[in-house]
């Protein structure tokens, strides 16, 4: 983990930059970015804002394996261009998961004698990034995992309340028709069973240890491939379990809990990245760790072309917030835009922040379901924004209060003794 923070610090000193951005590194877990001062998208927390989790679990995300632990955004492209992700670390030499985008920028050996990778994303969003378009939340809702990614290219999720007040400001409430999702779902075919059978009632009874399900699809050229498994529980087996996705030079995961594990909660449909590939990918092997017997209700591929991709992050990043300052609760910046536009800020939403634009405080909406962001219009803007603990003065105050009446109490018995 040291080696990846001082490459990606001796990439940034090399290049002179210092804007905010963000690492991934998958399938890590804990918290180390907080102690190598980097910002990086795995946490293991006991406390987690529910947006969080409700975000993630909006896309079956396999790396959100409990409400309170997230190992990494699944090197999924569209979550981790909207996080504002400027690096990829791997110790893969040839690792089908590095997002599309992304060129090779360095490697060094850590001190295990371990080679590690550092690949620097071309078309990296910086902390905050405008659209002129809005999507109604209720519409969101209504689409796929892999859907969803598609849309938050095209526009911010706003409460539809929200949207519908913005129309006579010139931004764009978007349709479903409005919506390119050009991703598919294909169905598969299992071509090899080693040590499992796979019923037609969904049932999976797995005999063996590291029993292997094959499958086949159609793939797509030039795209990312996911695959889906909906419906999927454990009936019995051990409790915690990670069960590993091969597909060429691509190799993923995902947990598997009982609901005997103190973790566990309900995540019926599970979606697994097989990476970017230029050619049709069009095969990948499930491995089962433990024996048991599971069920999965239905096994389907999700395929995303990157034919917009470009252009819809070319848009994004038509006008953005320059001249950054970022502090531990402080962000400061300048912003030029020719027309009303909503500028999105790739911090998770609190209530603890506050936004100054050009010194008049403004209300910050809740964008994405995870971020935060606000309608600005047309000039040059200066925003400022500070975070403050919710409820921090209240409970500074019941502290001096309550510190004041001890004081008291403290007082009074010893003039009690004195009489």
């Amino acid at each position: 983990q040291q080696t990846a923070a001082d490459m990606v610090a001796n990439t940034e000193t090399s290049e002179k930059t210092e804007d905010f951005y963000r690492t991934e590194q998958p399938w890590y877990i804990g918290n180390q970015s907080i102690a190598m001062n980097y910002f990086g998208h795995n946490w293991y927390f006991s406390v987690v804002p529910q947006i969080l989790s409700d975000f993630y679990n909006g896309f079956a995300l396999n790396a959100m394996e409990r409400t309170y632990s997230l190992r990494g955004l699944d090197c999924r492209t569209v979550l981790n261009e909207l996080a504002s992700t400027r690096y990829y670390v791997t110790s893969r030499a040839e690792d089908g998961l590095v997002p599309y985008g992304y060129r090779l920028a360095r490697s060094k050996r850590n001190r295990a004698g371990v080679q590690q990778y550092l690949y620097q994303n071309d078309y990296a969003l910086p902390l905050g990034y405008t659209t002129d378009r809005c999507i109604r939340k209720s519409l969101y809702e209504t689409l796929g995992p892999v859907e969803k990614q598609e849309a938050l290219m095209q526009g911010l999720v706003l409460e539809d309340r929200i949207c519908d007040s913005l129309k006579d400001s010139g931004i764009w409430v978007s349709e479903r028709s409005d919506l390119r999702l050009d991703s598919r779902e294909q169905e598969v075919t299992v071509t090899g069973q080693k040590g499992l059978e796979w019923k037609e009632d969904g049932t999976l009874q797995v005999n063996e240890r590291n029993a292997e399900l094959e499958l086949t699809f159609p793939g797509v050229r030039d795209g990312e491939t996911y695959l889906y498994l909906q419906g999927m529980q454990v009936k019995k087996s051990k409790q915690y379990q990670t069960c590993s996705v091969q597909s060429g030079d691509t190799s993923n995961y995902f947990v598997l809990m009982s609901r005997e594990k103190s973790a566990w909660y309900n995540k019926p449909d599970i979606t697994i990245n097989l990476g970017y590939m230029k050619q049709r990918r069009k095969q990948c092997t499930i491995t089962f760790p433990e024996k048991g017997i599971y069920q999965i209700d239905k096994i389907s591929v999700i395929t995303a072309p990157m034919k917009n991709y470009k252009e819809q992050v070319e848009k994004l990043a038509e006008n953005t917030l320059t001249d950054l300052k970022v502090d531990s609760n402080l962000i400061c910046g300048k912003i030029h835009l020719d027309r009303t536009k909503l500028l999105q800020l790739s911090i998770p939403y609190s209530r603890g922040w506050k936004i100054w634009v050009d010194g008049e405080e403004r209300e910050l909406l809740q964008t994405d379901g995870i971020y935060m962001g606000l309608a600005l219009e047309p000039g040059d803007h200066s925003i400022r924004l500070e975070y403050v603990t919710p409820a921090y003065h209240a409970g500074f105050a019941g502290s001096a209060a309550g510190v004041l009446c001890f004081g008291i109490m403290m007082w009074q018995q010893k003039r009690r003794r004195k009489c």
